[in-house]
């Protein structure tokens, strides 16, 4: 009876807007809630809480849509510069320069063309890039690598070799066939007189002078690249690799016959 009777007290002693003040807020956002224990004010007051009350709601509307965008960022990871001269170089070998195009190269890396203009001015930009990537890895890189092998004899080989069975001559002659830009001309004559004083100086090594050898490195260079537009044309020209490693065996015979060999002296 205690229990009632107090039960009884407590429901009388609520005013008319008690049950309004004590249900829970609905429908507003979280940092909104506790607004709504202010004591009543003038008017200017309460128009100041509704000021409050939108501008809350709007930063927590900032603060929702900023979620979502890294959520999408987190869905789509960002490209760097890298990521855009490796598409560039893939288009070129297999399309050749005008596969170079911002859009396939977007779809390709899965972004938008925002993350391209972000990184470069233009597609002329996306060129001259990708041109000196490939002049560094497969010119410049080959250079040093091959200059520390101290044997001449073993450094013709392993050129040999490389050009023509360890690495697919695409690239090049891609960009041969787009001769006609500047920025493609520069790059193949910087990467013909690289790759020429390192075979002329390995015929200096062998024992041919200067101008000799300056000629032999050019014929070695030309057999190269004519060799190349050769095997892009007639895919089948070599039947095996065997075959292939034959035919290397043979060009390294014709360039050294009239050179003396060491290991056949001693």
């Amino acid at each position: 009876m205690a229990l009632r009777a107090a039960a009884l007290h407590d429901e009388r002693g609520r005013g008319p807007g008690d049950d309004a003040a004590a249900a829970p807020p609905h429908g507003r956002p979280d940092p909104l809630r506790g607004l709504e224990a202010l004591p009543p004010g003038p008017p200017g007051d309460r128009a100041d809480v509704r000021r409050g009350e939108r501008r809350a709601g709007a930063h927590v509307a900032r603060a929702r849509d900023a979620c979502d965008d890294r959520r999408v960022s987190a869905r789509r990871p960002s490209k760097d510069p890298q990521d855009w001269i490796d598409a560039a170089l893939a288009a070129v070998e297999e399309g050749g320069l005008a596969a170079v195009a911002v859009e396939p190269l977007a779809r390709r890396l899965g972004v938008t063309k925002g993350s391209f203009y972000h990184h470069f001015a233009d597609r002329p930009a996306l060129l001259r890039a990708m041109l000196a990537a490939w002049e560094d890895r497969f010119v410049r890189a080959q250079q040093v690598e091959f200059d520390a092998i101290p044997d001449p004899r073993e450094r013709l080989h392993r050129l040999l070799h490389l050009a023509y069975v360890d690495l697919r001559p695409t690239v090049i002659v891609r960009l041969l066939a787009a001769v006609d830009d500047p920025d493609v001309a520069q790059a193949l004559a910087r990467a013909a007189e690289v790759r020429i004083g390192m075979l002329e100086r390995t015929f200096r090594q062998l024992g041919l002078p200067p101008a000799r050898a300056r000629h032999r490195a050019a014929a070695t260079y030309g057999a190269y690249l004519g060799l190349a537009q050769l095997r892009t044309q007639v895919p089948d020209l070599f039947d095996s690799p065997r075959a292939l490693r034959a035919h290397v065996r043979d060009l390294e015979a014709a360039l050294l016959h009239d050179l003396p060999d060491p290991a056949a002296a001693s």
